[in-house]
């Protein structure tokens, strides 16, 4: 690559990374999940990496579904709130109807 070449390049990718700060900066929606801990002692340590946010006593919390989150998921410390839901309900057993 000549000099032209690289001085084109990186400024082909300046522009590409301001138009991405740009987007982030006019309030771009972000997705969020809610996210419940998979143990009870993760509630007290474990905070979003980017955020800041961190577990309540009890309940969920909302996140950005971002790498972050994901690898979370991934690794097992937390869990979606409806996996949560899903796995309580297919643990408990049926109630018994009155005869």
């Amino acid at each position: 690559m000549t000099a032209v070449d690289i001085d084109a390049e990186l400024k082909k990718r300046k522009e590409a990374r301001d138009a991405r700060l740009r987007e982030i900066k006019s309030g771009a929606a972000v997705p969020t999940v809610k996210v419940v801990p998979s143990k009870e002692e993760y509630r007290k340590y474990l905070k979003h990496g980017v955020t800041g946010v961190g577990f309540t006593e009890q309940g969920s919390v909302e996140w950005p579904n971002d790498q972050f989150t994901k690898r979370r998921i991934r690794d097992g410390s937390v869990a979606l709130e409806q996996d949560q839901d899903k796995g309580a309900k297919a643990g408990s057993p049926k109630p018994s109807s009155p005869q």
